[in-house]
């Protein structure tokens, strides 16, 4: 429950930092749910509770190693600029096509980093404008 409340919030803010909180959650969640089924197992069939006990282990060392993989390989992503999705670049298209004397735009370049994003854009404005006004 905690963890796709947490998971909404982090989506809505775009907060990296809630998203992996949230994950925290589905982890633990996780990881105690294997530590009760290998202690169940074990006191089920005692004889083989040190085998459950490790079973056990190993199952949430692979849980662990895969969330970490998955975390890195989404950090990466940020650090190598990933492009962002498409609908980013026409609402910064529109966005700059709505200032009254943008005539159009070129070479949109969008940067995200957690909930910021940088933006490089050029646009085309009529040719006897001023600098200034341009």
């Amino acid at each position: 429950m905690s963890f796709r409340y947490i998971k909404k919030i982090a989506i809505q803010q775009k907060s990296p930092i809630l998203l992996a909180e949230a994950f925290c959650y589905r982890i633990d969640m996780f990881s105690s749910l294997f530590a009760v089924i290998a202690l169940l197992l074990a006191t089920i069939c005692p004889k083989y509770g040190y085998l459950f006990d490790h079973l056990g282990v190993i199952a949430i060392a692979f849980l662990m190693m895969f969330m970490g993989a998955k975390a890195a390989w989404h950090n990466l992503q940020q650090l190598l600029d990933h492009v962002p999705e498409i609908s980013y670049f026409e609402r910064v298209r529109l966005a700059a096509l709505s200032v009254e004397s943008v005539f159009a735009t070129e070479k949109i370049k969008i940067q995200i980093y957690g909930s910021d994003a940088h933006v490089g854009i050029d646009i085309e404005v009529a040719p006897q404008s001023s600098v200034q006004k341009a």
